[in-house]
């Protein structure tokens, strides 16, 4: 994940959306729980035992990944600006289709802080949000105030 302390443009802590993106499909691919883990802010990881939740997400899914929609990004309503700097920054990404390779297909969305100048341990993933054919749901993280 790439975190900028220092870019006056976009403010003091930020991560490059593309980027986030790549890395979590990646690690949802390889099922790799530390790269996943590392995407998480540090608020939720203080908050919350990704070394349990990451694992229980594997299994829900059940399977490997083999295929993907495109992602969407939701609109940008809610940032902040302080003297027209960006300070305040996150997003909401949605995959709408993601198949195994035991052919269940999910939906799978996670909010995320890309910059939030005031408090850097917000920056990362907040929460992942996994339903499944059986409109079942699971849950890693959770949405922070």
């Amino acid at each position: 994940m790439s975190v900028s302390p220092n870019n006056t443009k976009k403010g003091s802590a930020e991560i490059k959306y593309e980027q986030l993106c790549e890395d979590f499909i990646e690690s949802l691919k390889s099922k790799d729980i530390e790269k996943m883990n590392a995407l998480f802010c540090d608020d939720i990881k203080k908050s919350h035992d990704l070394s349990v939740e990451i694992p229980n997400m594997f299994n829900f899914i059940n399977g490997y990944v083999v295929s993907y929609s495109d992602y969407t990004q939701s609109t940008r309503e809610g940032d902040s600006y302080r003297q027209g700097t960006c300070i305040q920054h996150h997003v909401n990404v949605k995959f709408r289709q993601i198949k195994t390779d035991n052919n269940k297909t999910f939906q799978l969305s996670f909010y995320a802080n890309l910059i939030d100048v005031d408090n850097p341990n917000k920056v990362g993933i907040e929460f992942i949000r996994i339903i499944d054919e059986n409109e079942r749901e699971y849950l890693v993280g959770e949405y922070l105030d």
